[in-house]
């Protein structure tokens, strides 16, 4: 397989820039206007040091400007600019000038000089596209950059200052196929304790069944101990919190709404309304990005619930003897319509990011 080019990289691919190693994480490309365009990459290195990869496009007359610079998020109170009476200001969140200064400077005394102001739209952590600004700073040797991005949000503006350096593509090696999966064991290793659990999983399975207990039923519990296991090991104080709450109400509106007898698709629905409800939550409670959050939503919730339900429906109701077809459509129903619901946010994020 032939290695990428560096416009090609995506999340999963790795590469090495002085001697670290770097795991793509996320990619991203706002459009910001009809000549300039910026590609954002996630990195992620062994320390969970985060950083960014970003080029950028800037049509110049019959030529088009190309900059690749490595950055990382700094604190915005480090950077001052001229005040009104001469004296050097902080930037402060709630205080952003309405427009650029020409110069800044960091606390270390390091002087940079605006050289690109652009605008355009990008989606922010709550999904929606909103108006940003970008004001490109740099120093006298044009090699390191400092921008500071302004989110119009409906609640005010909300600035992220980066200080970066522009890179040389030589100095960048992207990993071959063989490499990738040692690279990603090193920065993302296997949780020992999920090892343990599928370790203590296993062997309960087989005492059950060695005791004759149903295969049916353990099937049935596997989803939902599944999904319970993954919360609790990946998932944020937040989102276990909000787990145990979508379960409780889940459970609540079944046994005293539908007294345990609601159709199937009720219960679809009554999940999506669950799920929806837990997705406009995240910008009010979280700092997770929507797109990492999502699929702890439809395998977490929906999947389980509607597992649940399905095998609930098919224990009580399905006529006996149980057969192989009514087995396969109690367990497939539920998995296809959670990939379909799951194919179809995805598009929707694809079609947001296009416009």
């Amino acid at each position: 397989m032939a290695i990428k080019s560096l416009e090609d990289l995506s999340k999963g691919d790795c590469l090495r820039y002085h001697q670290t190693d770097w795991l793509v994480t996320d990619q991203y490309v706002y459009s910001h206007t009809g000549t300039y365009q910026e590609t954002q990459w996630t990195l992620e290195s062994k320390g969970k040091q985060t950083v960014y990869l970003v080029k950028q496009e800037e049509k110049k007359g019959s030529d088009t400007e190309i900059v690749w610079i490595l950055t990382h998020e700094i604190e915005l109170g480090s950077i001052r600019y001229p005040g009104p009476q001469g004296e050097w200001v902080s930037f402060k969140e709630k205080e952003t000038p309405p427009s650029p200064p020409e110069s800044i400077k960091l606390n270390d005394g390091t002087s940079f000089t605006l050289r690109n102001k652009t605008s355009g739209r990008a989606r922010d952590d709550d999904g929606k596209m909103v108006p940003k600004l970008t004001w490109d700073y740099y120093d006298s040797s044009g090699k390191r950059n400092i921008a500071i991005e302004i989110w119009e949000e409906s609640d005010g503006n909300y600035p992220d200052a980066y200080d970066g350096t522009v890179v040389d593509l030589s100095d960048i090696r992207i990993l071959p196929p063989d490499d990738v999966k040692k690279v990603r064991r090193r920065i993302r290793p296997v949780n020992k304790n999920l090892s343990n659990v599928y370790v203590f999983v296993g062997i309960g399975a087989f005492i059950m069944m060695s005791s004759g207990f149903a295969i049916e039923w353990l099937i049935a519990a596997s989803i939902p101990i599944a999904s319970i296991i993954i919360m609790f090991l990946y998932g944020s104080l937040f989102w276990q919190i909000a787990f145990s709450a979508t379960w409780i109400i889940f459970s609540l509106v079944l046994f005293f709404i539908f007294n345990m007898a609601a159709p199937f698709w009720t219960v679809l629905t009554i999940l999506i309304i669950l799920s929806v409800l837990i997705l406009k939550m995240i910008p009010y409670f979280s700092s997770d990005i929507r797109e990492k959050v999502t699929p702890l939503i439809f395998f977490a919730v929906f999947l389980p619930g509607s597992w649940i339900y399905s095998f609930y429906m098919y224990f009580r109701f399905a006529p006996g003897p149980h057969n192989f077809i009514q087995f396969m459509e109690t367990c497939l129903l539920p998995i296809f319509i959670t990939g379909v619901l799951f194919g179809v946010n995805k598009l929707l994020d694809q079609y947001d990011q296009q416009t």
